[in-house]
């Protein structure tokens, strides 16, 4: 039905083609009666003059209506909700036309031809509003001075690790002057417990015999 109203160009067209659907209707499916509100909907409301009477595109503009009714009942059909009445499609009509119709009620007027704008140069767009001078006034900004880096302090020596073996009575077969691990690390041949106060003995002797 609905690639069929696209066709139909005059009011009279576009009752005859809806008489046709109810007939059609009416012997195909005699218990839907959702065509027959639609017709006496259109007829009751003289085809919506109230408010396309001096529409240009009136007939347009019922048939849209139209299809979007069968559309909403085809949406009940398959949620197993009644039709819509005539009285709910005056109701679908008044709510349709109000967000529709006011749009293609007014014909595009003929557009004015727009002034070409003068594209500003990119210097202008970021210029202070406030500055009157050109571009050639404007001072570059300072190029950031990079930070020189801050003086290293002084090296300071690397505490090696102590030698677990030696710490534990004494017993590392390296050298004391030479404790290196396969891997490379050096290890200390110091004392691997703490003082009193908490701080590091490293005392030369092993860890079992700190006092």
């Amino acid at each position: 039905m609905g690639e069929s109203l696209k066709e139909v160009v005059s009011l009279e067209e576009l009752k005859q083609a809806v008489r046709v659907m109810v007939k059609v209707a009416h012997f195909g499916v005699p218990w839907n009666m959702s065509f027959s509100a639609i017709e006496s909907f259109l007829f009751a409301s003289n085809w919506c003059a109230a408010t396309l009477s001096a529409h240009s595109n009136r007939v347009a503009v019922l048939a849209n209506f139209i299809n979007y009714v069968l559309a909403q009942n085809a949406s009940n059909w398959l949620q197993k909700e009644p039709f819509l009445s005539t009285s709910e499609v005056k109701q679908a009509w008044e709510a349709w036309s109000a967000t529709r119709v006011s749009i293609t009620l007014t014909t595009p007027a003929t557009a004015a031809p727009s002034t070409p704008q003068t594209k500003r140069p990119f210097w202008s767009a970021r210029r202070p509003s406030n500055s009157s001078a050109g571009p050639s006034s404007s001072q570059p900004a300072s190029p950031t001075t990079p930070a020189t880096p801050n003086a290293s302090p002084a090296a300071q020596p690397r505490i090696a690790p102590t030698c677990r073996r030696y710490n534990n009575g004494g017993r590392c077969p390296n050298p004391h002057a030479n404790c290196v691990l396969p891997g490379g690390l050096k290890l200390a041949h110091l004392c691997d417990k703490n003082k009193a106060n908490g701080t590091p003995c490293r005392g030369h002797h092993p860890g079992s015999q700190h006092r």
